[in-house]
C-alpha cells in the first residue's frame, strides 16, 4: 500500500497530460449564469463533491467545490458570438486537478470529521474545497500542500457539466488532446488498439460530503 492509494498507481503524470477545450452556447434569448464544473477521476475512484452543513437548525445545506469550479454569464442567443463561451483547461491545469484529487484522498484519509458541537474546526471538506480552490496552487498554499502524497494517480477521466439556477437551454461541447510524455511505457492507446485495454469507468466514489 502507499497512501493514499490502495497499491501503486498503474499510471501517474509522468506518463501523459491531459488537456480539454470546451464551448458553451446559449440556446435561449435571455442571460443566464452558470458554474461550469470538472470533476477528475484516477484509477481508484471518482470525485463528487456531494454537500456540506451550512447551517444545521436551519438544514442548509451547499454544494462543496467541483475540481474545477467557476462562475460565467452567458448572453442570449440573439447576441451571437456573445452567447457563446470558449476556453482551455491546459494541460497544467489538468494536472493541477490531477494531483488536487491526490491531496483530497489524503485528507479523507487523515482528517477527522469535525465534532458536532465544535463549529471552528475545520473538516475534511473545509480542506478539500481549499484544495480544490482555482486560486489556490500546489506548492502555493501550505494549508493542504502537506496532504500532497509523493506518488499522484493519473488521470483516467473526468465528469464535466455546468449548474444553473433556472431553467436554461444551454449545450457543452468539449474536445479532449491527450499528449504521452513516455513513450516507453505506453500507457496511451494508439488508434486501432482494443479498447479492452483501456480503465474501466470507476464505480468508487471519492467525496468528502456529509450526506
Amino acid at each position: 500500500r502507499i497512501d493514499p492509494y490502495e497499491r501503486y498507481p498503474s499510471v501517474t503524470p509522468d506518463d501523459y497530460e491531459v488537456q480539454v477545450t470546451w464551448v458553451i452556447s446559449n440556446l435561449d434569448d435571455q442571460t443566464h449564469t452558470i458554474e461550469l464544473l470538472l470533476d477528475p477521476w484516477n484509477e481508484f475512484g471518482r470525485y463528487w463533491p456531494g454537500l456540506q452543513v451550512v447551517d444545521a437548525e436551519r438544514g442548509e445545506v451547499a454544494p462543496n467545490l467541483s475540481g474545477i469550479d467557476f462562475y460565467r454569464e452567458l448572453k442570449p442567443s440573439s447576441a451571437g458570438e456573445a452567447s457563446r463561451l470558449r476556453g482551455t483547461f491546459t494541460f497544467d491545469d489538468m494536472t493541477e486537478v490531477t494531483t488536487d484529487l491526490a491531496a483530497v484522498m489524503n485528507i479523507i484519509l487523515q482528517v477527522p470529521p469535525p465534532p458536532p458541537d465544535e463549529d471552528n474546526v475545520m473538516g475534511p471538506a473545509t480542506f478539500a474545497n481549499h484544495a480544490f480552490h482555482m486560486g489556490n496552487r500546489t506548492h502555493n498554499t501550505p494549508l493542504t500542500d502537506k496532504y500532497v502524497p509523493p506518488v499522484i494517480a493519473g488521470i483516467t477521466g473526468f465528469d464535466i457539466g455546468f449548474r444553473t439556477t433556472e431553467q436554461a437551454n444551454i449545450a457543452l461541447e468539449f474536445v479532449v488532446e491527450i499528449k504521452e510524455k513516455d513513450r516507453d511505457r505506453d500507457k496511451v492507446l494508439d488508434e486501432g488498439e482494443s479498447m479492452d485495454e483501456a480503465f474501466d469507468e470507476p464505480g468508487d466514489f471519492i467525496t468528502v460530503s456529509a450526506m
